[in-house]
């Protein structure tokens, strides 16, 4: 199975809007299961406001994009993700984050049940 991102705005909002929610204390998923796709898709979305510095999102979307890469095995699939960082994160540890940023999508994704397992 594949990873594939979402880059359109429209795909953003129907699943901002319609699909099931989960919130953590610095993410929040968006999920919308069973899509004509056999893919995983997955979405990020960084305001700047949240994180100012270009680097930091970029680092982020990076650290949340290669947790699903990791995991679309255990996914179901034709699962669309959107992954909202909901909390400030500045002048952090890139480690420290890094760890808290998968220890959440962790968390989360288990709490939405989407793994076979």
């Amino acid at each position: 199975m594949k990873l594939k991102h979402i880059l359109k705005a429209k795909d953003f909002k129907e699943l901002v809007v319609t699909g099931q929610k989960k919130k953590g204390k610095l993410l929040s998923l968006y999920i919308k299961g069973n899509s004509s796709d056999k893919d995983l898709t997955v979405g990020v979305i960084i305001s700047k406001k949240v994180a100012p510095r270009a680097v930091t999102r970029n680092y982020l979307k990076r650290i949340i994009y290669n947790f699903y890469t990791d995991k679309r095995e255990k996914i179901i699939t034709g699962t669309r993700i959107v992954v909202r960082v909901i909390s400030p994160i500045e002048k952090d540890k890139k480690r420290k984050t890094a760890q808290r940023v998968r220890a959440e999508l962790e968390d989360l994704t288990r709490q939405a049940k989407l793994t076979n397992e």
